[in-house]
């Protein structure tokens, strides 16, 4: 049953099927549990390499800009790309320069940064390895088999509506004509079942081959883990050793990390302010004119500072610009 004829048969068949008014031949229950799991399996597979690639590249305009260099036929291979790791690493190092790598802050930012680069260098191998081993299989099942499949499923349904049309028609007109028709159309259907049963047979194979996928995204994340683990050891203990332990955890308020260290290193001085000051961030401080203030100020920056930390009378803190005070 072929051709536009055949369409049409098809079509006249399923809009009885809806309205209720023709038979319907159901599926082998083996087969109808195999389409379930196929069905199952795509939907899934789907759902975990949309997730795993979040995880690979988790840059949204980075995944279009892949998207669209894939429908290209162009290629920019994921390990071109900086990690985050590395981007703040190569901060630090040029921060750590710039303030000079022999005093203690400069010196810190540059080993800091370097094993900073050394973990977005584990992160690249980790998600090349996780791409190569764990996502380009999974979607490799769902463009071969997966599809595959499908085509066999919608032939499967061609061929049972072709069945039952058939039956029907030799209810309706039972001559040898249709008889032979009946004939022809089981026995097309009965082919295609059985082509079908074995494809989707095959499902639990599949899931097999999933699962050693999985153990290899297991064992790049443990050979990832392990590795950017002893770089943060390695790091803690040159930090330890150059700039001794660390007391304890400070926690830092919006203004404590610049106002809280006047243990010394600062003078304090009262000063008026001169015009209304309205900050423009939460570092900043509010003051009216003529406000009676505390400001901190490093001995020797009097003359250059271009902000120094204040203090109003009701322990309000933060940063006001110099030009808008008067030392008193």
């Amino acid at each position: 049953m072929a051709g536009i004829g055949g369409m049409f048969n098809r079509a006249f068949q399923k809009a009885g099927e809806t309205v209720g008014s023709a038979e319907k031949t159901a599926f082998p229950e083996d087969i109808q549990e195999a389409i379930m799991l196929a069905e199952s399996t795509k939907k899934w597979t789907e759902t975990i390499i949309t997730n795993a690639e979040t995880m690979v590249l988790p840059n949204p305009a980075a995944r279009v800009e892949d998207f669209v260099l894939k429908k290209m036929n162009k290629e920019k291979t994921k390990d071109e790309r900086l990690r985050e790791n590395e981007a703040l690493g190569n901060t630090f190092v040029a921060a750590g320069q710039q303030y000079g790598t022999l005093s203690e802050y400069g010196g810190a930012l540059v080993k800091v940064g370097i094993v900073e680069q050394k973990l977005g260098q584990a992160e690249r191998e980790w998600a090349k390895g996780t791409n190569n081993r764990f996502v380009v299989p999974m979607r490799i099942f769902l463009d071969g088999d997966m599809k595959q499949i499908n085509i066999e499923r919608e032939l499967l349904e061609t061929k049972r509506l072709d069945l039952d049309f058939a039956k029907n028609k030799f209810k309706k007109t039972p001559t040898q004509q249709t008889e032979r028709d009946l004939r022809e159309a089981q026995n097309s259907f009965d082919e295609q079942a059985a082509a079908t049963r074995k494809i989707c047979s095959g499902i639990n194979q599949c899931h097999k081959q999933q699962l050693s996928c999985l153990r290899q995204l297991v064992e790049a994340q443990h050979r990832y883990y392990k590795e950017s683990l002893a770089h943060v050891e390695e790091l803690r203990k040159e930090l330890d050793a150059t700039l001794g332990p660390l007391a304890q955890e400070v926690e830092y308020t919006e203004s404590s990390y610049v106002l809280n260290a006047t243990d010394g290193a600062t003078v304090s001085r009262k000063a008026r302010v001169l015009y209304d000051y309205d900050p423009q961030d939460v570092s900043g401080m509010a003051c009216k004119t003529d406000d009676i203030i505390t400001v901190y100020i490093v001995p020797g920056t009097e003359d250059t500072a271009e902000w120094v930390l204040g203090e109003t009378m009701d322990h309000n803190k933060g940063r006001i610009p110099v030009s808008y005070i008067e030392i008193l």
